[in-house]
């Protein structure tokens, strides 16, 4: 969450007021701004987490459990930091905006493209890691990242969205994957 700090002033620079929601499970966040509030230790935070949707412009944050309310209340996301390369369970619109996290091979000593992530079915070890297997690390955006994808998301959210060749090419890719483990 220490990643979205700039994003999160992007936000406040462009006169956003944000809220924080979710349940008291949630990491302390520190962050001092007027227009920020953290509803995450509140005692109806149920309550809170629907009227906050309800009245919101759209879902900033990760693909966890809160981004599917989103759906519910008909909102554009921006979600980063997903580790859904091959379902994308929490992203079912075009004009939503996702970024994944960062997947190193330890044993190549590199980060794997979204091709390697596919050809070599690692697309299950992301959304469910195997702790035995020491040879992957996920890695989180970072506040550049974050940044980037904020300031793509609010360009396209007026109705400007087009699909983009990185998006065209992602999904041929997870086709050919699917296509690929079914035949399996």
């Amino acid at each position: 969450i220490n990643n979205t700090k700039s994003a999160l002033n992007s936000l406040f620079n462009k006169k956003y007021y944000v809220i924080r929601v979710g349940d008291d499970s949630a990491n302390i966040f520190k962050y001092k701004n007027n227009d920020y509030l953290d509803t995450t230790k509140y005692k109806k935070n149920f309550e809170i987490l629907n009227y906050t949707f309800s009245i919101s412009d759209f879902y900033f944050g990760t693909s966890g459990s809160v981004s599917e309310v989103a759906e519910i209340y008909n909102k554009r996301k921006y979600i980063f930091s997903s580790v859904e390369y091959l379902k994308n369970e929490n992203s079912f619109n075009y004009t939503n905006t996702v970024i994944f996290k960062k997947l190193i091979s330890r044993k190549e000593k590199k980060i794997l493209s979204i091709e390697e992530i596919f050809e070599k079915q690692l697309q299950h070890y992301l959304i469910y890691p195997d702790n035995t297997n020491n040879d992957y690390v996920l890695i989180e955006n970072s506040k550049e990242e974050i940044l980037s994808g904020l300031d793509y998301f609010l360009k396209n959210r007026k109705g400007n969205f087009k699909k983009s060749i990185l998006l065209q090419d992602y999904e041929d890719i997870r086709r050919k994957s699917n296509l690929r483990l079914n035949k399996e």
